[in-house]
Formats: C-alpha cells, sequence, structure tokens
C-alpha cells in the first residue's frame, strides 16, 4: 500500500521537528527518520498499532519520541493515510472525534 498525508499531518510533523530542532538538529533529523521508518512499516503491515473510538481510525507510537501518528486504511485506493501526529502530552492526543 501507498502512504499519503494530510495536509494537516504534514503541518504537524512540521511543527514537531521545528520545535525539536530548536534544541537538538540531530533529534529533530532522527525524528522525521522515525516518522519516515513507521510510514515505511505501514504501507507493509496496515494492521499494526491500535484502534481508536474513532470507526477506522488506527494509531501507532512514534517511540523512542513521544508522539502518536493516527492514520486510516483506505483499501479502495490501496492507500494509507497519514491524518494527525501529536504530542502524547496533549490533552486532545486522544480524542480522535476531531478527525
Amino acid at each position: 500500500m501507498k502512504v499519503a498525508y494530510s495536509p494537516a499531518a504534514v503541518a504537524q510533523i512540521n511543527r514537531a521537528f521545528d520545535y525539536i530542532a530548536k534544541d537538538n538538529m540531530a533529534a529533530a533529523r532522527a525524528f522525521m527518520t522515525r516518522v519516515e521508518a513507521i510510514s515505511s512499516l505501514l504501507s507493509q503491515r496496515p494492521g499494526l498499532g491500535r484502534r481508536t473510538r474513532k470507526a477506522g481510525v488506527q494509531v501507532v507510537g512514534l517511540l523512542p519520541y513521544r508522539y502518536l501518528m493516527f492514520y486510516k486504511v483506505l483499501p479502495e485506493r490501496d492507500e494509507i493515510r497519514i491524518i494527525r501526529v501529536r504530542h502524547m502530552r496533549r490533552k486532545d492526543a486522544a480524542d480522535v472525534h476531531d478527525l
């Protein structure tokens, strides 16, 4: 399956990168590498992660970074759609009602 990112997910990933890069550019690059690695893994194993309360939405951690990646499997498009990336400490990180 191919992987696509929603505009919101791209913006959230870029904000996380910028935030991490303020203190440590190497860590920010490693964060991006982790995002790419998890995305690649999802393309091969779409069921990875756990279900959320929102129908069709799954979540996987970007450990060791404290971020969560929310995604949908769209079999009719042969696509994994990354819909949101949130820091685990955000109060709304687990609230997927706005997806």
